[in-house]
């Protein structure tokens, strides 16, 4: 399955959004296909002691949602918010 800029655009729109949504004191971030049912994300943050950097593949509809609800929550979302805040720990108690 190709990727199309218009759906990496929004994968990136919508990872930033959750991002910032965390409060996240300072942060980056790469996003890429990895495969046909993932993504593969990058995160940097400022954590105590330093800056941690985090690897780790998402199920695609966790960012991209589907036309009928592409904001809305979904379990792939509810679960990757789940994993995001469990490997961010570190950078959420950065004050």
């Amino acid at each position: 399955m190709r990727i199309s800029t218009t759906e990496l655009a929004l994968a990136r729109e919508r990872l930033d959004a959750l991002l910032d949504g965390m409060g996240l004191p300072a942060y980056r971030f790469e996003v890429e296909p990895a495969g046909d049912a993932c993504w593969r994300l990058r995160v940097e943050c400022r954590a105590v002691g330093g800056w941690q950097r985090v690897e780790l593949e998402v199920e695609k509809a966790a960012l991209t949602g589907t036309d009928a609800d592409p904001e809305g929550s979904s379990p792939a979302r509810e679960r990757f918010l789940v994993r995001l805040h469990g490997v961010l720990s570190d950078c959420l108690r950065v004050v």
